[in-house]
């Protein structure tokens, strides 16, 4: 017969919900914000260098460093991005000043006379006879795209203004954590260290593979991102696309993101060169995006965060892969980390248990 429950058993059960329920409650509480805290543990795990020179030049004044080093992160991610958005902004309005004059001289009508070129009205033959074929109205199905398409702009511009301000609201308060991180982000690490149930030579062995990967992936896909950019340029250059550069570093900003990437810019600019009658350039500019600019990615960000990781370069790319898929942008950088996390158990436990060889059967 089994012994009853002691005082020690009933407290260790109680003290394990009441875990639990806190643990969920806090969960909870904080699921807002955990994306926002992930990014700016991801920009404290990269600027540590920096933050490490600029805390020795205060003195080892921890408050004062970090205050100093959130200001820098600021200039550093946000003058790019107010540079790109305010020449976006100014080149929309060039466009829209320059569609309103041609519209008022006339010019225009030069627009409407290519649709009248034998390649396009072949190309539209071709189409509404396909249309046809499976009893769609072209004129209609295009119609219907077009009103659903201004719905669509009228709907988000509409929600312009607020996503702004969530956006706001949101990187102050990262920036807010990002200064706690840098201050008090040795302590916090110490902590979480010691709550490890594992050996200290264990915890520092998973704890820098943690550290290492974190690094290699940020430094991977900035520097994906800015050779893209590069190479979007260089192309938007060659194939007579205006503003090379500007184009170039739009690309690198939207590369960083999986949703549309570098193809959200060459995209619609094979489009222009095909709409203003560059059809041979066009094409040029399709094939060098697919074939150079996009799929860069899908090698060299593997291969950069393998090689700084020692992690095979084949399972980089599927955790990448899987990442996105499972978290969206974080995605890309949880899945590595993940892996390298992993790695890190596996020789753990191939050093402590498989050393100790198999464990033989005892006699029936």
């Amino acid at each position: 017969m089994s012994a009853p429950f002691s005082r020690a058993h009933v407290f260790a059960f109680f003290f394990a919900i009441v875990l639990a329920c806190c643990l969920y409650l806090l969960y909870r509480i904080f699921e807002p914000f955990i994306n926002i805290a992930f990014c700016a543990a991801l920009l404290a795990v990269v600027f540590h260098p920096l933050y490490a020179a600029i805390l020795r030049l205060f003195r080892e004044r921890r408050t004062l460093a970090s205050v100093a080093m959130t200001l820098l992160v600021v200039v550093i991610v946000v003058l790019p991005g107010v540079y790109c958005v305010g020449t976006l902004v100014n080149e929309m309005t060039d466009a829209y000043n320059y569609v309103k004059e041609s519209v008022q001289t006339g010019k225009a009508q030069s627009w409407v006379d290519k649709l009248n070129s034998p390649s396009v009205k072949a190309w539209l033959e071709k189409a509404q006879a396909l249309a046809q074929e499976h009893d769609t109205d072209l004129r209609s199905a295009l119609l219907k795209t077009l009103q659903g398409m201004s719905r669509v702009i009228v709907a988000e511009t509409t929600s312009v203004a607020r996503n702004v301000l969530v956006f706001l609201l949101n990187f102050l308060i990262m920036l807010f954590i990002l200064f706690f991180f840098f201050r008090d982000g040795a302590a916090m690490f110490q902590k979480a260290k010691d709550l490890l149930p594992m050996e200290a030579k264990h915890k520092d062995a998973v704890l820098l593979r943690l550290s290492e990967t974190v690094s290699a992936v940020v430094r991977g896909v900035l520097a994906t991102a800015v050779i893209q950019g590069l190479l979007a340029g260089l192309g938007f250059w060659m194939f007579g696309v205006g503003l090379p550069v500007f184009l170039g570093m739009l690309t690198a900003l939207l590369a960083l993101f999986p949703l549309g990437g570098a193809a959200a810019v060459w995209v619609p600019c094979c489009i222009y060169l095909y709409a203003t009658g560059h059809a041979i350039r066009g094409t040029l500019l399709l094939i060098w995006g697919i074939a150079v600019v996009s799929s860069i990615d899908n090698f060299l960000k593997p291969l950069l965060i393998g090689g700084k990781t020692a992690l095979p370069t084949l399972f980089v790319f599927l955790s990448i892969l899987g990442g996105i898929k499972a978290y969206g942008f974080l995605g890309i950088f949880l899945g590595p980390v993940l892996l390298a996390v992993f790695a890190a158990l596996v020789k753990i436990y191939r050093e402590e248990y498989m050393a100790e060889g198999p464990v033989s059967g005892g006699a029936p």
